[in-house]
């Protein structure tokens, strides 16, 4: 965030605010399954490459000369794509998964990530950890 006040017969005050609101990846997963009767085990790795970082651009903008509709300020969002440098570019994570076929063509399904390193670029200290886990579920339909 970053704020100017400039003073001269009142005085005229900008703020504008940056909010990371979303980093966006491709990934493609590579692995092997197994299956047993009503049950399908997999496991594998997912390596992904970083496309973008998308954030809100908030500017607020107040001058105390302003009549009383705008005593608040202007307020403006914009959604921005923005640098991805603090970020890193590629990373891998590995996932384990267990599918049940309710029936021939539908299926439940759970799948188990770890990802070893933190999305942002190590500094001049790294601190211990930095992996994350992360669960996703699902309803399929074979054809």
């Amino acid at each position: 965030s970053s704020e100017q006040v400039r003073y001269s017969f009142g005085f005229k005050q900008d703020y504008w605010k940056l909010e990371n609101r979303g980093l966006h990846f491709i990934e493609i997963p590579l692995g092997i399954g197994w299956k047993h009767r009503n049950l399908r085990f997999e496991g594998g790795l997912a390596p992904a490459l970083l496309l973008g970082v998308q954030a809100n651009l908030i500017r607020r903008h107040l001058e105390s000369l302003q009549d009383d509709a705008h005593a608040d300020g202007v307020v403006e969002k914009n959604r921005i794509w923005t640098d991805k440098a603090p970020y890193r570019a590629f990373y891998t994570a590995g996932f384990a998964g267990v599918e049940w076929q309710i029936t021939r063509h539908w299926g439940i399904s759970a799948r188990g990530f770890y990802r070893s390193a933190d999305l942002l670029k190590p500094s001049d200290v790294d601190k211990p950890g930095g992996g994350q886990w992360w669960l996703d579920t699902g309803l399929s339909w074979r054809f």
